[in-house]
């Protein structure tokens, strides 16, 4: 069940495709907006949604925080605005959150973002970084396995990859 605040559930696919390619392509996809488990949103000074956060399920069980705010509304607090709104509903319902976000200078903001909100890095690889915030005392036992846990699973799914290539290739030449 998607629990939403300050946003109308008509409102999240216009916004999804008022974004630019990068926003699609890098960290937002509709399905997981659409198929969140709570989703909010900030308004610019024109009361039209500028941003939208929420949470997610990673790998079906990990909550995962997204945010991305409009371009051109950026810097004017409505990341806080939403971060806020998604930790008020985080506490409530989870003992961790997690969050995934570029390493290069690009996300340098909104890594200060994460950071000043008590996010800690977790994990690192390929210019990606993971950071987890922590509830309660099984969120910090949780969250001492989720190296582990992406790591693992980056692995298998490169592996998963790799054997389906080595699949297609083995079929080809048993055509020939």
């Amino acid at each position: 069940m998607m629990f939403m605040r300050n946003i109308k559930f008509e409102e999240l696919e216009s916004f999804y495709n008022s974004l630019g390619v990068k926003e699609r392509l890098w960290g937002l996809s509709s399905k997981p907006l659409l198929g969140a488990d709570f989703v909010t949103g900030a308004r610019g000074i024109d009361n039209e949604l500028a941003g939208v956060g929420g949470i997610t399920k990673s790998f079906g069980l990990i909550p995962s925080l997204f945010i991305v705010v409009e371009a051109e509304s950026q810097g004017k607090g409505l990341g806080n605005q939403i971060m806020t709104n998604i930790l008020d509903f985080a506490r409530q319902n989870f003992s961790y959150l997690t969050l995934d976000v570029g390493d290069s200078e690009d996300y340098a903001a909104v890594r200060y973002l994460y950071c000043k909100y008590g996010f800690k890095s977790f994990y690192e690889e390929h210019n990606r970084r993971w950071m987890c915030i922590l509830f309660n005392r099984k969120g910090e036992i949780i969250c001492k396995f989720l190296p582990l846990i992406y790591f693992t699973y980056r692995r298998i799914i490169h592996l998963s990859w790799l054997a389906r290539i080595l699949h297609s290739i083995d079929e080809y030449f048993l055509r020939r």
